[in-house]
């Protein structure tokens, strides 16, 4: 019974995979629909010209790393974007800078002075700090006729600072959020001469007495205010200012908020650096007459220099409004500087009192004296403009503005020298020294240029 059992297991478990491999192997079914068992419907064929076309179905798959475009050519094609977008633009600057006015050259005096020349009363038997006066013939053909010399104070107000010529080259890139500006601008050394020189005025005395007005310099005695010392300058005093400016500024400008709505502001965050240098000179020949006819004449080549540098640096910030009309260009714009000033001032001297080189043996030489002086203070700038642009093609534009910079905390030449003497004449240094002095200057004028761009 059991291997009848065991017989039967057998035979069952052989014909069962044998009827499955006698189905071949899977294929897929033919195109079309395949053969029905029993109840399939048939294929469905859409009935010619009727209904419409069948819907295109695509189906969007991001691209591999190898898909992309190669980064070069991105960089390439947004290089060339940026630099179609790109302006230069070059202006011709006519400046007038702050003068020194109606500034004295001099110490105070006990007596206030008429600049004039006119007030003499006081001046009478004008003398150097030794005493030694300046009694001038009238006529080298008639030495014997004597004459007076009177003292004559002036101002700096004939040495003018305008009409600067200078230059300015700025540009600017845009970016996405905004376009990076910058620019750097000069002026020429500004070179003003005033001439001092003495004179014979008969209309201040007889015929038989007339005054020579001799250019001077009044000094303090030992810090106090006196009438009766004075630089003399026999032979005709000269004074020369100089000043040149230079600055440079970057600027992020940031995209107007609103465009094309009217007036487009635009706030600025950059930063600027401007040096103003400033010098002048005082120099001239003084022949004094001899006490005796034993003594030598002395001849003294006075020269005072005064130099300030300035330079100004610091962040700014600014706001700028601009409007088109047609091919018109309407804008202003205003910055301020939150800067420091380091500044170098200097003054020197030579041949005040005495001479370099003295012939008599007795006399101390007096070598060049110089005073100096760094440091470093606090000086906001102001800078306003206002300007319009015309377009003369697609790539060229008509500029012109005017500009304003004003500051305070500036060293200025002719306001940082003490007129000054010893108590021992004889042998001790001139006292003309540095007193640095910190005050406002500006500079203001047109700008005319032509704005180049590549869009």
């Amino acid at each position: 019974m059991n291997r009848w059992t065991s017989m039967i297991v057998l035979t069952l478990c052989g014909l069962f995979p044998a009827s499955l491999l006698a189905q071949g192997p899977w294929a897929p079914p033919p195109a079309g629909h395949p053969a029905g068992y029993g109840g399939y419907p048939p294929a469905y064929c859409p009935p010619p010209g009727g209904g419409p076309d069948p819907q295109l179905i695509s189906e969007l798959v991001p691209m591999g790393p190898f898909d992309r475009e190669p980064m070069h050519g991105v960089g390439i094609h947004a290089f060339k974007e940026t630099a179609a977008q790109t302006w230069v633009r070059f202006d011709y600057l006519l400046l007038d800078i702050s003068s020194p006015g109606n500034a004295k050259i001099g110490a105070d005096t006990l007596t206030p002075f008429d600049t004039t020349g006119r007030d003499l009363s006081t001046r009478r038997n004008a003398s150097d700090p030794r005493g030694q006066t300046r009694e001038i013939p009238l006529d080298p053909n008639n030495p014997g006729l004597p004459s007076e010399a009177f003292l004559v104070t002036t101002t700096l107000n004939e040495t003018m600072q305008n009409d600067l010529n200078g230059g300015r080259i700025s540009f600017g890139v845009p970016f996405t959020t905004g376009d990076f500006e910058a620019e750097a601008w000069f002026t020429e050394k500004n070179n003003s001469l005033q001439v001092i020189r003495p004179v014979v005025d008969s209309s201040l005395g007889p015929a038989q007495l007339f005054p020579v007005l001799i250019p001077g310099i009044p000094l303090l005695d030992q810090g106090v205010p006196t009438d009766d010392r004075a630089l003399l300058f026999s032979e005709g005093m000269r004074v020369r200012l100089e000043t040149s400016l230079f600055g440079t500024e970057g600027n992020w400008t940031f995209r107007p908020a609103h465009p094309h709505t009217g007036i487009e502001w635009q706030p600025m965050l950059g930063f600027r650096y401007l040096r103003v240098e400033d010098g002048m000179r005082i120099f001239g020949q003084d022949i004094a007459i001899p006490r005796t006819t034993l003594e030598p004449t002395i001849i003294l080549n006075h020269d005072i220099r005064s130099n300030a540098l300035n330079h100004v640096f610091g962040p700014q910030i600014g706001l700028r409004a601009s409007a088109k009309v047609w091919r018109l260009t309407f804008g202003a714009e205003t910055k301020f500087v939150v800067g420091m000033n380091r500044i170098n001032d200097q003054v020197r001297t030579e041949e005040i009192l005495r001479q370099a080189n003295p012939v008599d043996p007795d006399v101390t030489p007096e070598g060049v004296t110089i005073y100096s002086e760094q440091r470093t203070r606090f000086a906001p700038v102001f800078d306003f403009a206002v300007y319009s642009k015309f377009q003369m093609s697609d790539h060229f534009h008509l500029f012109v503005a005017y500009d304003l910079l004003y500051g305070g905390g500036v060293s200025r030449a002719f306001d940082n020298v003490i007129y000054d003497t010893p108590a021992d004449l004889e042998t001790e240094d001139p006292e003309i020294r540095l007193d640095s002095h910190l005050g406002r200057f500006y500079a203001h004028g047109l700008v005319v240029g032509g704005e180049i761009n590549w869009k």
